[in-house]
């Protein structure tokens, strides 16, 4: 089943029923991360509504129809790639030891969360796990891809977005892959050229759907080792692409089969 990446870009759920401290902090989350998708909940029940695999959570433990540490343990077994950080007021040592128990990733107080503070969390949190930018105007493909991330590397933390989303979006995101589907005739290029400015070429991926002469030149005369075309055989190309790069090779991946993941879960 899949339960991360589906929607537009990363997705972050802020849980918690002081409303002053969610708009707070969604105000530095957005200044500082544009390529967040940002939502709120005031209570246990709004965030069971809300959630379709958010792949960074901030949880209040007191919420007024449920114990936000319970509601983590839900999260956490229903989408085990998601960070949690449960956040509170009160310093009291058990309720470290029941976050952790519960699965959160990280424990911080209200108090300290300063926007650097906030910031640092963030990178931190994000550090810890691979990180892929997927820049590519066609949706199923988008889908397809996060669906291969899902099944074969579902601790990566991935952005995605149409090229008309990139400027602003990916601001604040640095990637260890970036897969491109470059657009066509001259736009294309000049579009590769300014993200060739942001990013470095050992991190990136082109995906065509066709092999034009110029791109394969423009991908040779910056060292990117990897160019792909869209067929067939497109699902094992990349595979091995990706695990290159993420140096984390997906040794029982298998392609999907009518939208559902042929390899079983536990």
């Amino acid at each position: 089943m899949l339960f991360l990446r589906t929607g537009a870009m990363f997705k972050t759920l802020l849980v918690d029923d002081n409303d002053a401290f969610r708009h707070s902090l969604r105000a530095i989350l957005s200044r500082n991360f544009p390529f967040m998708q940002i939502e709120e909940a005031a209570t246990g029940a709004e965030a069971l509504h809300y959630d379709n695999g958010h792949q960074l959570v901030f949880m209040d433990i007191r919420l007024p129809d449920t114990n936000g540490l319970e509601l983590t343990r839900q999260l956490r077994s229903m989408h085990p790639g998601s960070l949690v950080c449960v956040v509170t007021q009160y310093d009291i040592p058990e309720y470290r030891v029941a976050a952790n128990q519960s699965g959160a990733n990280e424990f911080i107080l209200k108090d300290s969360l300063s926007e650097t503070a906030v910031v640092g969390l963030v990178d931190s949190m994000l550090a810890s796990r691979g990180k892929v930018l997927i820049v590519e105007d066609d949706e199923k493909f988008r889908v397809f891809l996060c669906r291969l991330f899902d099944d074969c590397w579902p601790e990566v933390v991935v952005a995605h977005m149409a090229w008309s989303e990139l400027p602003a979006a990916a601001t604040g995101f640095r990637p260890d892959l970036v897969l491109l589907e470059p657009r066509s005739g001259n736009e294309g290029l000049e579009l590769l050229g300014s993200i060739s400015l942001e990013y470095d070429h050992d991190t990136m991926v082109i995906v065509a759907s066709s092999d034009r002469p110029e791109l394969r030149e423009w991908a040779h005369r910056l060292g990117i080792r990897h160019f792909i075309l869209k067929k067939k055989s497109v699902f094992g190309e990349l595979v091995v692409a990706i695990g290159t790069h993420l140096r984390q090779p997906a040794l029982t991946c298998r392609p999907r089969i009518k939208g559902r993941s042929s390899r079983k879960r536990p």
